[in-house]
């Protein structure tokens, strides 16, 4: 009986794996550098499965943010995601990024619904941006709801807008709101957590939401699981294949 899931986040400006074991056992290896992800996190997800006395075999599906983030990140996360899959056999669990980083909240406000906002700088005066809903019961469940503003790409002065009701907004969460400051509310009382870190999906969340995934059969074969950008890269190639 396969016993392990894997997670991995190559999205933002670190990256990071983690194992969860037997539904309970969690442990992560983070790095500082996601462009050397594809050479570096293959070793440190062999170190946690050897730790854990486990192998490929073991891997009963794997998690990975899909997007929105670094349009190199999200790409090599997706790459090494589906690498993994075809090795242990298994499928994918494909999460929307500002999800994850949303769920981390959920405990907080278990027992006092409302709303958070998550925000990261997309560049280009541009934010990759959407609102949950919290206070369900469990910690790793999906906002009971679902996004009450789905992830998007839209302008501070979009998104600002979007927030100007803030009498159930709970938190505001990600580096979006450290370059535009503007986008808090007047008045609001509530948390800004803006850090680096903040901004970063969790593992034991996206360990924990890939489990759930895995239980309700919602996740994708390999062959089907694809990234979401949300936008072009900055850099494109034209048909004639010159930049």
């Amino acid at each position: 009986m396969r016993r392990a899931i894997v997670a991995l986040d190559c999205s933002g400006e670190a990256y990071a794996c983690g194992l969860l074991v037997d539904q309970s056992a969690q442990t992560s290896i983070c790095g500082l550098a996601p462009r050397r992800a594809l050479a570096e996190l293959p070793s440190h997800l062999g170190y946690l499965l050897r730790e854990a006395g486990l192998s490929y075999r073991d891997i009963a599906a794997v998690g990975v943010t899909a997007g929105p983030g670094s349009f190199t990140g999200v790409r090599l996360g997706m790459t090494l995601a589906k690498t993994i899959a075809t090795a242990a056999e298994c499928q994918i669990a494909a999460l929307d990024t500002l999800e994850v980083i949303a769920c981390e909240h959920l405990q907080n406000y278990r027992h006092c619904p409302g709303r958070v906002a998550v925000a990261l700088d997309a560049r280009r005066k541009e934010l990759y941006c959407g609102v949950f809903s919290v206070g369900g019961e469990t910690v790793h469940s999906l906002p009971r709801e679902g996004p009450l503003l789905e992830t998007a790409v839209r302008t501070p002065e979009q998104f600002a807008a979007s927030l100007a009701d803030s009498k159930d907004l709970r938190c505001l969460v990600g580096q979006g709101f450290s370059a535009y400051p503007s986008l808090v509310p007047p008045g609001f009382l509530g948390p800004v957590l803006a850090s680096r870190e903040a901004s970063t999906a969790s593992m034991p969340v996206l360990c924990e939401l890939t489990l759930r995934a895995l239980k309700q059969e919602r996740t994708t074969a390999v062959e089907v699981t694809e990234p979401v950008y949300f936008r072009d890269a900055d850099v494109q190639v034209s048909q004639g294949g010159t930049l």
